[in-house]
Order: C-alpha cells, then structure tokens, then sequence
C-alpha cells in the first residue's frame, strides 16, 4: 500500500511539471492576469494545472490498475 502511495505521488508531481512547463507560456500570454477559465469557472493558473494533473493521475492510475500493474 505504501508502494503505491509513493508511486502516486510521484505520477501527480511528474503531471503537476509537466502541464505547468507546456501550459504556461500559451496561457501568460494570452491571460495577463493568469486566469484559466473553463466551463465558466475562474480558476487560478496553478489552480487548474493541479486539477487537470489530478484527473490525468486518476486516469493513469485505473490503467495501471487495469493492466494489473498496481493492486489496491
């Protein structure tokens, strides 16, 4: 269990950069004030960087799951 805490840590962290670094550029530029609005939402950049790279980690996840590459 702990294997697989560490593990998800890890994926959310590696998720959190990897978005951050490609999003960033395009969303300061367009949004001087770092807002990211979806569906309506006003969302602070880091905001909405960290809730998409939790859905990705969850999606991850149930595909390790999937392929028996994890077991909870």
């Amino acid at each position: 269990m702990r294997n697989n805490l560490i593990m998800t840590i890890i994926v959310l962290i590696t998720y959190v950069v990897v978005i951050g670094i490609l999003s960033l550029y395009y969303y300061k530029k367009n949004n001087g004030e770092k807002l990211w609005i979806r569906m309506g939402f006003n969302v602070g950049f880091w905001q909405g960087v960290v809730l998409a790279s939790m859905g990705f980690t969850t999606l991850t996840l149930i595909v390790f799951k999937w392929t028996n590459f994890i077991s909870f």
